[in-house]
């Protein structure tokens, strides 16, 4: 696979390849696809302008949490552009998953100490325990 069919399965313009039979359920193919694609963009260090949109797009707007938080973490890896990590760690910091915000914070408080602060003052009052008690934890610093 190369790293435009990577792209387009992120961006939903080219359907995953069938993979073997009954090896994994008809309904996850497309979740193991994109997975697959977001490691494959991060193995190669993929930092061009299509993948890093398309790890963004993903990031902001796939429905499965755990895609989301892959493509958020492959995207803060690669990118050397400070300020779309950024902008995407504060848009991340706005999802309604527990995972994919307590990665936001993680991502922040290793590249952007000031961000990670401003996103914790929102979220120590999260419903979820365990991301309010992060964000006290990292404005305690």
């Amino acid at each position: 696979m190369t790293t435009q069919n990577d792209i387009n399965i992120l961006l939903g313009i080219e359907p995953p390849s069938e993979g073997k039979a009954n090896v994994v359920p008809v309904y996850l193919e497309e979740h193991y696809a994109r997975l697959a694609a977001i490691e494959n963009l991060k193995a190669a260090r993929e930092e061009n302008d299509e993948a890093l949109a398309a790890l963004a797009k993903t990031t902001i707007s796939n429905e499965d949490e755990e895609i989301r938080e892959a493509a958020l973490s492959a995207l803060c890896e690669i990118s050397s552009d400070n300020k779309l990590k950024k902008t995407i760690l504060y848009i991340a910091s706005t999802d309604a998953s527990e995972s994919v915000l307590s990665t936001a914070l993680e991502q922040a408080a290793l590249h952007f100490p000031e961000l990670a602060k401003k996103m914790a003052l929102r979220l120590q009052h999260h419903p979820d325990q365990s991301i309010s008690t992060y964000s006290i934890g990292i404005l305690a610093i």
